[in-house]
């Protein structure tokens, strides 16, 4: 939660002492995090189960055309399954593409992820580890609150393939984002 609140009030600084920003123009910055909170339906050696999850999933990204951003996300999570008395504690990490559709402050948004996530697993007294791949999508909206800070919603799919169990979810997101543009270079003068 500390990072999460030097997060926010490091980009509410640099935001107010760099009034020249851009939303999703060529060129800008986007750091942000979601909430993400998931029905998860898991399937391990012929046995089914379902829970609930959250995690905490900071981004950053390069807006290397209009409205397209490309760069990279960590993932957070900690899942507990009363039935099977199962603590998970995940991380992921891997590339994230988002494209931007909509008028000035309110657009839509798709998204894609994909990368390598780890799990460790505590049953009972044992411990145990896993890896594997993840891949994802999701549609949301964002409403930007001004021309630096949007907020962010969205539902989604992601498929995790572990070494011993396969994992589906439905993600439902709730973030902000904080823009960042690069200054206009200075005009030289002859």
């Amino acid at each position: 939660m500390r990072v999460l609140l030097s997060l926010i009030l490091i980009g509410v600084f640099t935001t107010t002492s760099n009034m020249i920003l851009a939303q999703t123009e060529r060129g800008s910055f986007a750091v942000g995090a979601n909430v993400d909170m998931a029905s998860t339906f898991t399937s391990s050696n012929g046995e089914e189960n379902s829970l609930f999850s959250m995690a905490v999933e900071p981004q950053l990204g390069y807006f290397v055309v209009k409205n397209l951003q490309i760069g990279g996300l960590l993932r957070f999570g900690m899942s507990v399954n009363r039935v099977s008395k199962t603590t998970n504690f995940t991380s992921d990490f891997g590339p994230v593409i988002k494209y931007y559709v909509g008028k000035k402050n309110k657009k839509f948004f798709l998204q894609a992820n994909a990368g390598y996530t780890t799990t460790t697993t505590i049953r009972e007294t044992n411990i145990s580890g896993n890896d594997g791949f993840r891949v994802g999508a999701a549609a949301g909206f964002a409403w930007f609150i001004n021309k630096t800070v949007s907020l962010e919603t969205s539902l989604g799919y992601a498929y995790r393939g572990m070494k011993r169990f396969s994992e589906h979810r439905i993600p439902f997101r709730v973030g902000f984002n904080i823009f960042f543009a690069q200054k206009p270079k200075a005009e030289i003068k002859n």
